[in-house]
């Protein structure tokens, strides 16, 4: 069923609460046009321009490819909506700017400007137009319910302060400044973007560009780079303007970049300077995440926390293939935990890159927690030929350019089940669940309730841990891991040529780590079998709860999966929603796996914030295993909800990941012809013409 947009047309202005709707559509006129819907412009330039048009109002685009040849200003407080992303396009052929800017300079911070928006519309760039859409130093303005495609160099970009306005001290490159004032309140959602962003001979552009934001949200978009020749493809999310951005609200998205070419990077989101407070969950994602400094400047308590995300490719990647390295110059109060890391090379890497020329400074990475993952199918194939070798490492803590000066001190990586493929290609010179590599000071390092199985194949190194370089260590620690079915007999393996750093009585402790069969249910399900002797045989470090929101023992179980009674609860996944219209959907979810008993209650559940849960709205869908489908009602018209899938047996409730949508549908248009007719007592009468004409 789709919306039905009922337009009354009358034959003067029609202002409501002091907004006015103008209308532009390809047969309109800009010369003899009035900007109403019987008698609409031609072009959004026209509309934009003129001098009727003012702040609070409305630019209706109707169906149709309407053309933007020449970059449109869109004045502060002026949206633009259409009738839907497939049936209002914008062909956009400007070559060598955005093709509408809303630009409000020496404003930012300042919210009485901006607070607009773009819906419901499409932009197609042909590799012609350069940009789509640039939002420039405004506050309160959403994007949402559009389509961008193939545009040249950039898709959409939200730009906070322009740098030589900053004042304000960096406070890690203090010879430096950082911005003084950030936009607010601006929105991305519901969009689908697809080949918008060049790899040029510098570095990759991207689909949507963020900088200078405070609580900026992204969600429920669609984001696909593959389209390009290869080593020519952008990236999904990349900063601006060197990013500083502070409160980050981004999740359920999907983005998909091509696989990565030797010399360049893949980046699904590539971040600068995360200043405090940004959050990135429930995302599925092809392509490296890099957090270039992230530290906490606002007493957020973090300054990334990537969590709940599937992470990686859908079978073993041909050559290098990166999850999250959070890197650079500073990396503080960090926190990568409940994610999915699968078909990489290397999962997790923290990582000094110092000196160079972006990164003149000696590193600092300080409190970062690494726990509650699933790292499982690392490797690479045989296949590839682009790269003369190759080095797999689940989790990496590295000094990438192997100098000294740099500090990594209170590193926690905990609880994290990691797992290899086994698939190595010839050339391939390492391969190890946790690797240390470089030239660091290493303080308060602790590896602790892993599960680390089937490193082994490669030329040189196999090892379920590996070192080397002239670190320097204090209270090093290495406790209550299971090790199993890795090379160097299960034992880490040690480069000790630079004073016998990892010897006992040098900062280093090897203690209560177990050398057998972790026994997972199957070679898919990491969970652990009744039998394993990885049960209750780790050492609590207060980590609550496993991937599953099970809670913890204590002593726990070693792993991402807390063991219980020979049950758990039930592995659920969430399906697309589909046949939205303004008051129903239709949903529903796959229970995989039962938990080891009976599947007694499973639906869908769904609210207005993220994860809602069965207690709410829901619906009853059977028992059991398998498959199903719910019908969603009850709905409001142009309302955005959250929905997952839950499952529950008797140990508890499992849900799948949010999925979003707002209960709306392209409008069609209906025109019903009209007359104004005053009456006696001074009331206006509206009289239908007797015609009903639908668009």
């Amino acid at each position: 069923m789709r919306k039905i947009l009922l337009i009354l047309s009358v034959f003067i202005s029609l202002t409501v609460s002091g907004q006015t709707t103008w209308y532009i559509s390809p047969s309109g006129s800009d010369a003899t046009g009035a900007g109403t819907q019987d008698n609409p412009w031609r072009t959004l330039y026209k509309a934009a321009n003129d001098p009727s048009v003012s702040e609070g109002d409305v630019i209706f685009a109707t169906a149709g490819t309407h053309y933007i040849t020449t970059q449109v200003l869109l004045p502060d407080g002026i949206s633009i909506t259409g009738e839907g992303m497939y049936r209002t396009i914008f062909n956009c052929s400007v070559s060598s700017a955005p093709a509408i800017k809303a630009e409000s300079y020496g404003y930012s911070g300042n919210t009485s400007y901006g607070n607009q928006s773009i819906s419901y519309c499409g932009f197609q760039g042909n590799l012609v137009g350069y940009q789509a859409i640039a939002i420039n130093f405004r506050s309160n303005v959403e994007i949402h319910h559009c389509n961008f495609e193939n545009f040249a160099m950039d898709g959409v970009i939200f730009f906070g302060q322009p740098e030589a306005l900053w004042t304000g001290t960096n406070p890690y490159e203090n010879w430096k400044k950082m911005p003084s004032a950030w936009c607010s309140g601006n929105k991305f959602y519901a969009n689908i973007m697809t080949n918008n962003a060049a790899y040029t001979s510098v570095d990759g552009r991207g689909n949507l560009r963020y900088g200078q934001q405070n609580g900026f949200q992204c969600y429920g978009n669609t984001i696909t780079q593959t389209a390009r020749a290869a080593g020519l493809n952008g990236y999904g999310i990349k900063f601006y303007e060197e990013g500083w951005n502070q409160n980050t609200d981004m999740h359920d998205n999907v983005i998909t970049i091509a696989p990565r070419e030797y010399g360049k990077y893949n980046f699904s989101i590539e971040n600068w300077n995360d200043m405090g407070g940004c959050e990135y969950y429930n995302n599925t994602l092809q392509g490296q995440i890099d957090f270039t400094y992230t530290f906490d400047l606002i007493d957020a308590g973090y300054g990334s926390w990537f969590h709940n995300n599937i992470v990686g490719f859908a079978s073993t990647p041909t050559n290098t293939e990166v999850g999250v390295t959070p890197e650079a110059g500073w990396v503080d109060k960090c926190i990568i935990s409940n994610n999915i890391f699968r078909n990489l090379t290397n999962a997790i890497s923290t990582q000094h890159i110092y000196p160079s020329d972006e990164h003149p400074n000696p590193g600092t990475i300080n409190n970062v927690q690494i726990y509650n993952n699933l790292i499982y199918n690392m490797g690479e194939t045989s296949t590839g030929s682009r790269w003369t070798y190759g080095g797999i490492a689940a989790i990496a803590i590295e000094d990438y350019e192997y100098n000294s000066g740099n500090i990594t001190d209170s590193v926690f990586i905990q609880n994290n089940t990691i797992v290899s493929s086994g698939i190595v290609r010839p050339n391939t010179y390492m391969s190890v669940g946790i690797l240390i590599a470089g030239n660091q000071t290493f303080s308060n390092v602790r590896i602790r309730n892993n599960i680390i199985k089937g490193f082994t194949g490669a030329g040189m190194i196999n090892a379920p841990m590996a070192a080397y370089g002239t670190q320097t260590n204090t209270n090093f620690l290495i406790q209550n891991n299971n090790f199993f079915g890795n090379g160097n007999s299960n034992l880490p393996y040690w480069d000790d040529l630079h004073g016998g750093q990892f010897s006992t009585g040098y900062g280093y402790s090897y203690t209560n780590n177990i050398l057998t069969d972790p026994l997972f249910t199957s070679s898919t399900d990491f969970r652990l079998l009744a039998s394993s002797g990885a049960i209750g045989t780790g050492q609590y470090v207060g980590i609550i709860t496993d991937y599953l929101n099970n809670a913890y023992n204590n002593p726990p179980s070693m792993g991402c999966y807390e063991y219980v009674t020979g049950f758990t609860i039930p592995i659920v996944t969430t399906s697309a929603i589909t046949d939205i219209t303004t008051t129903t959907a239709t949903g529903g979810g796959n229970v995989t796996n039962s938990g080891g008993t009976t599947v007694t209650a499973r639906g869908v559940c769904w609210a207005t914030t993220v994860n809602p849960v069965a207690s709410g709205s829901h619906t009853s869908d059977s028992t059991g295993t398998g498959s199903f489908t719910s019908s969603i009602t009850g709905l409001s018209d142009g309302v955005t909800y959250y929905v997952r899938a839950y499952a529950t047996n008797s140990i508890g409730t499992a849900y799948g990941l949010n999925r979003t949508f707002t209960a709306s549908t392209d409008p069609v248009v209906i025109t019903v012809g009209v007359r104004l007719l005053k009456h006696s007592d001074g009331r206006l009468l509206i009289r239908g013409n007797n015609f009903l004409k639908r668009q």
